[in-house]
């Protein structure tokens, strides 16, 4: 009778180590990975932040703003989130800036942050954009002319 015992197998110990290294391995990658994604978000939003700018000069170049800006002469502040259709405030404006653009833009780090957009009507530019937690809040974080803050910290 042969009383080999049959050794193929891995210890309990072997195992343990095994699952302490990769748990290990994992708090050091995961947080990294999840900040390297929140900040392409916020790159995006700064790309769109860009777009929203060049579709307001492409609309005011094409009219004036004399058929979709109902002939403001004064600074228009623009504000919408993910729930708004077209909003309110200078709807014909903001409806020719989201037909240039082709969708109602939204926040791929925050899809409920509000987009506030300030033009100067008598310079002919946009003078900022922001994300916010609401229209007409203190708290919010430049998007344009400086996106650095959100881009690196996240802002809000």
């Amino acid at each position: 009778m042969n009383n080999k015992k049959d050794n193929s197998g891995f210890t309990l110990l072997e195992l343990m180590i095994v699952v302490t290294v990769i748990s290990v391995l994992l708090g050091i990658f995961v947080p990294s990975y999840i900040s390297y994604v929140n900040k392409a978000k916020r790159t995006i939003d700064a790309d769109t932040a860009l777009k929203i700018r060049d579709a307001i000069t492409r609309v005011q170049a094409v009219d004036n703003m004399g058929t979709h800006g109902g002939g403001f002469k004064y600074t228009v502040a623009c504000a919408w989130n993910c729930d708004s259709k077209m909003p309110t405030e200078a709807t014909n404006f903001l409806e020719a800036i989201f037909l240039e653009i082709g969708k109602v833009p939204v926040s791929k780090t925050n899809k409920k942050l509000f987009w506030v957009v300030y033009y100067n009507v008598e310079l002919g530019e946009v003078q900022h954009i922001y994300l916010s937690d609401f229209p007409g809040s203190s708290k919010k974080c430049e998007i344009y002319p400086d996106a650095t803050q959100w881009i690196q910290k996240g802002g809000l």
